[in-house]
């Protein structure tokens, strides 16, 4: 069968410059594809909202794409198409560039810090950690011993640690407050083998200013309270998580 794509981060086709692409993962929502660099392009519906180097695909594609992938399966790109085993998936979608989307607005701080966050008191992240990789990201000196604390720290395809980090660097592209030697210093650590290759991609995203819809939406504050609520959804812990960063840096 042939498939419509709906929407396409606009990240996706700089990923697209292989031949063949490789089934990194997958889950309810989707799954994930590599190129031969490792960039990661995620296929799949927008419950967790979309992505800079996502496609995102109705309800239906995405279960009959589901059931023609495996992990390490082949994924052949031509003719602005990808071809799996026995369908194929048009890449006409509109093309959403993140980086136009970003407003600074700070409508959102008041309600998020109504949250409560004293469940990270009694873990690898309290606030005693928090504080020191805050004071650490000010710094322009060349300490990175909290960096490579929370970078990687924790379990799943985003560790609480980097969720914590891109919700400080989301604080931080509205409101500059991170020693610019300090970006060069993560992306220099992500070059490592130091976390999973999900998070690296959003991290390094992150470093650029480049969000998901489900954070950018945080600017929009005649829908505030719902776009907290579905950020808080994202994953298993991840949104809270990214939720706390944004708290903590504020």
């Amino acid at each position: 069968m042939i498939f419509d794509s709906k929407v396409i981060g606009h990240e996706v086709f700089n990923f697209l410059d292989a031949d063949r692409l490789i089934v990194h993962s997958k889950f309810n929502k989707g799954f994930n594809i590599v190129n031969e660099r490792q960039n990661m392009i995620f296929i799949g519906t927008d419950e967790n909202g979309l992505f800079p180097f996502g496609i995102n695909v109705d309800q239906q594609t995405k279960s009959w794409l589901l059931d023609d992938v495996e992990i390490g399966s082949e994924i052949i790109t031509k003719n602005n198409c990808l071809y799996f085993d026995h369908h194929i998936l048009k890449l006409n979608g509109n093309i959403l560039n993140f980086k136009d989307k970003l407003v600074p607005q700070l409508a959102f701080v008041d309600e998020i810090k109504k949250l409560d966050f004293r469940a990270y008191e009694n873990t690898d992240f309290n606030k005693q950690k928090v504080d020191l990789l805050l004071a650490e990201l000010t710094n322009g000196n060349d300490d990175e011993e909290m960096l490579r604390y929370f970078i990687g720290r924790g379990s799943g395809l985003t560790p609480t640690g980097d969720d914590i980090l891109i919700g400080m660097l989301f604080v931080h592209r509205i409101v500059p407050f991170i020693d610019l030697s300090k970006i060069a210093q993560i992306k220099k650590i992500l070059q490592e083998d130091c976390t999973t290759l999900v998070s690296k991609q959003f991290l390094n995203l992150a470093l650029d200013g480049v969000f998901s819809t489900r954070l950018m939406d945080l600017l929009d504050e005649t829908t505030l309270s719902l776009n907290i609520a579905r950020l808080l959804k994202v994953g298993s812990s991840s949104g809270k998580d990214t939720a706390y960063g944004i708290f903590s840096a504020l």
